[in-house]
């Protein structure tokens, strides 16, 4: 009676064996599977690196070009500031150059009034003088 009983265990062990056998086969797939989605996730990410890598790039190249015009805009700023400014010394100077000229010709102008005045007044009392004359000439042939 025992050897069949030995059988039926020694039978058992045998599934028991081929049950592991087929899990272990299952779960080598398994990890076949999930190495090659770790492979394809790791070029997925090695990608999204990259892509992060290359946009950073370009912001920061984008980063350098607007700095770059800023700059541009401030020097053609500063340079026109300058340039109008100058402008504007070069006006200031044209204008006191005038005012002096003017100041100048407005004292001429006062002097040749003066000097037409004062012939003016001896024209006057030339005229004055003769008209006396005349008056002393009327009564002297009275």
């Amino acid at each position: 009676g025992g050897g069949r009983n030995n059988k039926i265990i020694q039978m058992s062990k045998n599934e028991e064996l081929v049950l592991y056998k087929a899990k272990i086969k299952k779960y080598q797939n398994e990890l076949h599977e999930l190495r090659e989605e770790v492979t394809v996730l790791n070029s997925k990410y090695a990608k999204a690196c990259k892509d992060r890598d290359k946009y950073k790039q370009k912001i920061l190249s984008a980063k350098d070009d607007i700095a770059r015009f800023n700059q541009l805009v401030e020097e053609k700023g500063k340079q026109r500031a300058a340039d109008v400014t100058k402008e504007l010394d070069v006006l200031k100077s044209v204008l006191k150059q005038k005012d002096k000229e003017m100041a100048y010709q407005a004292d001429q102008n006062r002097q040749l009034r003066n000097q037409l005045n004062e012939q003016n007044d001896y024209v006057q009392d030339l005229e004055a003088q003769i008209e006396q004359f005349r008056i002393q000439q009327e009564e002297a042939k009275i």
